[in-house]
């Protein structure tokens, strides 16, 4: 099992601002090929050139000094032709194999200024890495391509190119890395590779050992049915920004000692601004102590980063069971899974901490125990067992576990009981061992809604409409008429002057309701106007432009673009958006113009949980958009809903990327759902 650090919250200024301050003595992107040593290799044996530079010392693909800056594009290249640092002789395949000072964790590789043009194609056939001590594999990555701005045309088309390489998963432990090039993408001709340099990036794997310490301290004899508490606390933090946020594996002798609960320990600046996102069932062994800092300012206010003199950890409330020497430890062995994290000038840096451990000596007279076992009946995501004290009540387990088509009532002895003896989170206190039956009941049929319109002194109200609970209705589109007046939309007061609803518009709540309609007497002053404007982004059958008048609320229109090979998932602001802001039939309120855009899906694209925005990617970009969706910034369809909930709790959160967010760091390798 392995975690990484719980980020959650602390990247939330990030997606709802875009833009922060960073703050002093952060720390920039660094270039890991800056100093990593290479060799090539030809397969035709023809040996390279290069300009402005000579590569004997095996330093010119990765010297920095770039022979083109933006704004001030200036390319010679041996032949008097606009160019760039190094040609290579390549008609067969040209492999480069650098060795890294350090074995670190890769995120993107980029290649400066490539020619792509002619028989100076640069292609990469294949990128690969290795541990120190072992063999190569195939990296995957996707690839794309930025033109040089300013830089020369090769038959009037672009040429010059900045090639980002961005590997699908982050390639962890990395201290080779072996590219081979070569020139052919449709030319029969295979000639020279042309490019400036070669960059890697991503963490340094090395740090992981430098960023503190943990101390435990607590009781150290203890009787047996006594209970006792341990302290987990970092010290001699050196992060540049201080801790934010951490994850610890915590592992102890569960058949002398038991673990009640955990508390937090944080910095008193702090105050609430900090979230425990530890398992809710304390029998798991090993226990992940999980904390994030919840301050929304985090990225700006120092007051919430923890510094060498700040105080930051948990405390473990323990029972002793038994008579021997129970060790409780918090260390890396748990395939290096303890880690820390700080914030840099360019993402979440993840850096590590000596462990430490606790020894606790048990004597006395012995205590008797029981089993408390849980059966999910039916059911699935049942809790572990717990062990319950002769004399001493036990707090049962507050998971919940889950049922289609059922609700959860609570515990019972037996297998067939109709109602619950226990609730989660109950006592339990009977000194005996028990298995506890999850209690189900049929979910119930939905409860319906009537929807009345009235015409408030017009004409052809629409007819009623039934809701169901929990399903937004779509309003009637048919609009009433009044000779003189125009027709705002629909309130639920009779004398309201401003419309709460439009024709064809969402009705939400769970109540009968009458909606009246809001009527404006014509006058000859020409209401102020605004267009809705719509564009397909790829598809066809857009709908028409429609107007919108100052204070009228506007249902968007009904009608749906088709693209073939995608389905249709709604309408969004950004051209680029991966989720839909409005659907049609929304209501429009805003007075002022607006272009949206169709949002796109493939409509065989695989479902891959937690990758929300369908780029084929699991990272930071889907746990944003969860964020977003948790803030009602966004909407997603039914796919993303899916998709999205990779904690399994049938709700798509902050939780849910907050795990988003440790895949993509290569600390877990699937998702609590597929558990």
């Amino acid at each position: 099992m392995k975690r990484t650090i719980a980020v959650l919250l602390s990247i939330i200024m990030c997606i709802g601002a875009m833009a922060f301050a960073i703050p002093a003595g952060a720390e920039t992107e660094y270039n890991l090929f800056s100093d990593a040593t290479y060799t090539y290799t030809l397969s035709d044996g023809i040996d390279f050139w290069t300009n402005g530079c000579t590569d004997t010392g095996r330093t010119c693909l990765t010297d920095g000094a770039f022979r083109r800056t933006s704004g001030n594009v200036a390319f010679n290249d041996i032949y008097g032709v606009a160019g760039t640092t190094v040609e290579i002789g390549a008609y067969g395949t040209t492999v480069i194999e650098f060795t890294l000072a350090s074995p670190a964790l890769l995120e993107k590789l980029i290649i400066r200024s490539a020619r792509r043009s002619g028989n100076r194609y640069l292609n990469i056939e294949s990128i690969e890495t290795a541990p120190a001590d072992g063999s190569y594999t195939v990296a995957t990555y996707t690839e794309s391509a930025a033109a040089i701005e300013g830089a020369p045309k090769y038959d009037g088309a672009d040429q010059y190119f900045d090639i980002t390489v961005a590997f699908t998963n982050m390639l962890t432990k990395a201290a080779k890395v072996r590219i081979t090039l070569n020139t052919y993408d449709g030319y029969e001709e295979q000639y020279i590779l042309s490019f400036d340099e070669i960059e890697a990036y991503g963490n340094v794997t090395s740090v992981y050992n430098v960023a503190s310490d943990i101390a435990m301290s607590g009781a150290t004899a203890v009787q047996p049915g006594q209970p006792f508490s341990v302290d987990v606390t970092f010290s001699n933090i050196t992060l540049p920004n201080g801790i934010v946020g951490c994850d610890l594996p915590l592992v102890y002798d569960s058949e002398l000692i038991m673990l009640e609960s955990v508390e937090l320990i944080t910095p008193t600046a702090w105050n609430s601004k900090s979230v425990n996102l530890s398992p809710a069932d304390v029998s798991l062994n090993p226990y992940w102590l999980s904390l994030a800092c919840d301050a929304d300012d985090l990225l700006t206010n120092t007051a919430y980063y923890v510094k060498t003199n700040g105080v930051l950890g948990f405390r473990l409330n323990f029972v002793a069971l038994a008579n021997g020497e129970a060790e409780i430890k918090v260390d890396n062995d748990l395939d290096n899974g303890l880690f820390i994290m700080a914030v840099n000038a360019k993402d979440f840096k993840i850096y590590g901490a000596n462990g430490a451990s606790h020894t606790v000596t048990v004597s006395g007279a012995a205590v008797t125990t029981y089993k408390v076992n849980y059966d999910a009946n039916g059911g699935s995501g049942a809790p572990n067992s717990q062990t319950k004290l002769d004399g001493s009540d036990l707090t049962i387990s507050s998971v919940v576990p889950t049922r289609d088509g059922y609700v959860f009532l609570g515990w019972a002895k037996s297998k067939n009981a109709q109602t619950a003896d226990f609730v989660a989170g109950g006592k339990y206190t009977v000194d005996e061992s028990v298995t506890l039956y999850a209690v189900w009941e049929e979910a119930a049929v939905p409860e319906t809604y009537t929807i009345s319109y009235n015409a408030n002194g017009g004409a052809n109200a629409p007819e009623s409409q039934t809701k169901t609970e929990g399903v937004d209705a779509t309003l009637s589109s048919i609009v009433p008429t009044r000779e003189g007046f125009t027709f705002l939309g629909w309130a639920k007061s009779k004398t309201a002057q401003t419309a709460d609803f439009a024709a064809g518009g969402k009705y939400t709540v769970d109540a009968n309701v009458t909606l009246y309609a809001v009527w404006k007497e014509n006058t000859a002053v020409e209401p102020e106007t605004y267009t809705i404007s719509y564009d397909a982004n790829g598809g066809e059958n857009a709908p028409e432009a429609q107007t919108k008048t100052k204070g009228v609320v506007v249902a968007l229109s009904s009608t749906v673009p088709t693209r073939e090979g995608y389905v249709f998932v709604g309408w969004a602001q950004s051209k680029n958006s991966a989720a839909s802001e409005y659907n049609p039939g929304d209501n429009y309120t805003a007075d002022a113009d607006i272009t949206l855009y169709a949002v796109w899906r493939a409509e065989h694209v695989d479902l891959v949980l937690g990758d929300v925005n369908f780029d084929g990617n699991i990272n930071s970009l889907d746990a944003a958009y969860v964020l977003k969706y948790d803030a009602f910034m966004l909407t997603f369809d039914d796919a993303q809903l899916l998709v999205g909930d990779v904690n399994g709790d049938n709700t798509v959160n902050s939780l849910d990327a907050a795990q988003i967010l440790k895949y993509d760091a290569m600390i877990i390798d699937r998702f609590p759902a597929q558990n």
